[in-house]
């Protein structure tokens, strides 16, 4: 594992080679000087190339040390020092094996210099306990900088994952809304722009003979396009953010369509629809009548609603040519109905009835 600041051993190896230096030039009299000297520089130089060969640097230091031990006696600090330097980033940054294999050289080193104090008349507990307490702190401390770094390291992967799955989350969010305003406009503007369009080009065919007639086809005409707008701004949250059903019931729904010459039934059994509910069965109706106005060009329309506690059951049959092909239309509008029966659980199923019509079912669920 390389450092992330590749200057510090450099340094650090510098650092304990001028304080080796300086504290055997403040003891002139050392008739072993020079040598001392040596081992402080290569104690610094081994703690330079500790990232590149931490094994080989501690193997290095650990001759330095016997060696010194068994020509001349104690080693100097400084080489001491780097030795300590050496285990800490064994157990810090190398491999398990690197790890085994320096701590085993590290014993039979400390094993050496005990013979040769013992064999010099100098053993005592202090000569093998200081070197064994001093070496495996090195070693306890990089053991737990190691450990914390892993479990650092291991939070922030977590951390940078569950920032992702965030931004995928939120993304899949802005989709399905996008999704969602997209489906709603085309209910709305595909529905009303329907109903004027029909509208409009009956008015044109008796506005000379019925003016009266067509007056109020220019009036729904008008209310058509008024609702469009407040359903417009309904969508795009102008209104009240608590407004989460639509404006009118389904009677208001159908009376635009009835003026078109389309006969459309209401058949409505059991409880009120709940309120949950009842903006997914408006849209699934609304898109049925819209399809049977543009497409199906059926005469009669009949739309059962029933509530039988556990379910809604929205039917809309009509007696057309049926739903439009790929090339006729676009397809959005049964894809919609079908994502918002999906969403809360139902199920949506469309059918071709014989000789001619078509039918849409839809069943929501009732939850407590």
């Amino acid at each position: 594992m390389q450092p992330k600041r590749p200057w510090i051993y450099p340094s650090l190896g510098i650092l304990v080679a001028c304080l080796g230096v300086v504290e055997q030039l403040g003891s002139p009299g050392d008739k072993h000087l020079a040598v001392a000297l040596c081992a402080c520089l290569i104690g610094g130089g081994a703690i330079a190339v500790l990232p590149a060969a931490p094994l080989a640097a501690l193997a290095v230091m650990l001759v330095v040390d016997a060696g010194y031990q068994v020509a001349v006696g104690d080693p100097p600090f400084a080489a001491f020092l780097a030795t300590m330097i050496a285990m800490y980033h064994l157990a810090r940054a190398a491999t398990r094996r690197t790890m085994l294999i320096g701590y085993a050289a590290t014993l039979v080193a400390l094993v050496v210099m005990d013979v040769v104090v013992s064999v010099r008349g100098l053993d005592s507990p202090a000569d093998v306990i200081i070197p064994i307490v001093y070496f495996g702190a090195a070693a306890g401390l990089g053991g737990v900088v190691r450990h914390s770094a892993h479990h650092a390291r291991i939070a922030r992967e977590r951390s940078d994952a569950l920032e992702r799955e965030r931004e995928h989350l939120a993304e899949l969010a802005a989709v399905a809304e996008r999704t969602r305003i997209a489906r709603e406009l085309h209910d709305v503007i595909s529905h009303s722009v329907s109903l004027m369009v029909l509208q409009a080009e009956a008015a044109r065919e008796v506005i000379d003979t019925q003016p009266l007639q067509t007056a109020q086809t220019l009036d729904t005409i008008g209310d058509t396009g008024r609702q469009a707008i407040t359903d417009l701004r309904h969508l795009l949250g102008v209104l009240r953010p608590n407004e989460d059903t639509p404006p009118a019931g389904l009677d208001a729904l159908l009376e635009p369509v009835r003026l078109t010459g389309l006969h459309v039934d209401l058949i409505e059994s059991g409880e009120p629809i709940p309120i949950c509910l009842r903006p997914t069965a408006y849209r699934v109706v609304q898109e049925a009548l819209t399809n049977a106005l543009k497409h199906a060009a059926a005469s009669n329309v009949i739309v059962t609603v029933s509530h039988t506690g556990t379910d809604v059951t929205v039917e809309i049959t009509d007696d057309g040519a049926g739903t439009p092909q790929p090339a006729a239309g676009s397809g959005r509008g049964l894809t919609g109905m079908a994502e918002r029966v999906q969403a809360l659980g139902g199920t949506l199923s469309t059918q071709h009835l014989t000789p001619q019509g078509f039918r849409v079912l839809a069943h929501l669920p009732v939850t407590s």
